[in-house]
């Protein structure tokens, strides 16, 4: 009895043993196995000369957009001529300085009822129906500042903060070397009436050399009168920088005496 109990047990424990030999090797034997390519078999749809069947009701076909007009551009359009003014012409300027002067360098401004135009040397003012009321030279109307010889560059601007016309024009004389900003304010929109007229010396000593100015800018604000210009030595004739001259309107525009301020724009600006 007792032999029998141990063989049983024996034979239950080396069974067990086996099964999980079995298992373990199944396991162990499981490998990814590259599987062999077969032979290679194209589709129909591939071979020379085969197509593929399609349904073509299934096909959408694009069909190109149609011309869409496109509305013509509108411009505005330029206001009529109200008036034409014959200005200064170049025999009636030779006239006012005795020598005739390439370019005419013309300039001009419009306040509510005048025309206000100067060329090199001369100046003159209109109604705008075209009615001359003051020719001359520019010389003749700055003569209350006493300039030596013709003057250039003139510049004309309607100050619309105060309802005035503005005039600048330059001188350059060589010996003795000398150089002059002229400029005059109208009293109120009719040049006809009172003007105040300055005078500003120009010649400045930039970089070692005398310089005068040419080339004149012309501005206002609400507050004051802005001058520029380009400033040449007398000899060689380089260019030595730009001068800005700001004149306040408080007493200029009253006929008293006018505050002027000069600065070098390149050095205001940081430059």
């Amino acid at each position: 009895m007792k032999n029998w109990y141990w063989r049983w047990w024996i034979s239950i424990v080396f069974g067990s043993l086996f099964i999980v030999f079995v298992v373990s090797q199944g396991i162990f034997a499981q490998q990814i196995v590259p599987i062999p390519a077969g032979e290679f078999r194209p589709s129909a749809a591939s071979q020379p000369g085969s197509r593929l069947q399609m349904d073509e009701s299934q096909w959408t076909i694009l069909q190109p957009r149609p011309e869409v007009a496109m509305p013509p551009l509108l411009f505005p359009e330029s206001p009529g001529l109200l008036s034409s003014i014959e200005g200064i012409n170049f025999d009636e300027d030779a006239a006012n300085s005795s020598a005739f002067h390439i370019p005419p360098d013309p300039s001009g401004a419009a306040g509510p009822n005048h025309v206000v135009s100067a060329v090199n040397t001369s100046i003159e003012w209109f109604t705008k129906a075209g009615v001359n009321q003051h020719s001359g030279s520019l010389a003749d109307f700055f003569s209350s500042v006493s300039p030596q010889t013709n003057t250039f560059d003139p510049k004309v601007l309607y100050d619309q903060y105060n309802n005035r016309f503005v005039v600048v024009t330059l001188e350059r004389v060589d010996s003795p070397r000398r150089s002059r900003i002229f400029v005059a304010v109208s009293d109120d929109s009719d040049p006809n009436g009172t003007w105040y007229f300055l005078d500003i010396d120009s010649k400045l000593t930039i970089g070692g050399s005398e310089t005068w100015a040419d080339y004149p800018g012309l501005g206002v604000s609400a507050e004051a009168v802005y001058i520029t210009a380009n400033m040449f030595s007398f000899f060689p004739g380089t260019f030595e920088g730009s001068r800005l001259w700001i004149i306040d309107k408080t007493g200029f525009y009253s006929g008293g005496a006018a505050v002027v301020n000069m600065y070098d724009p390149s050095t205001a600006a940081s430059l």
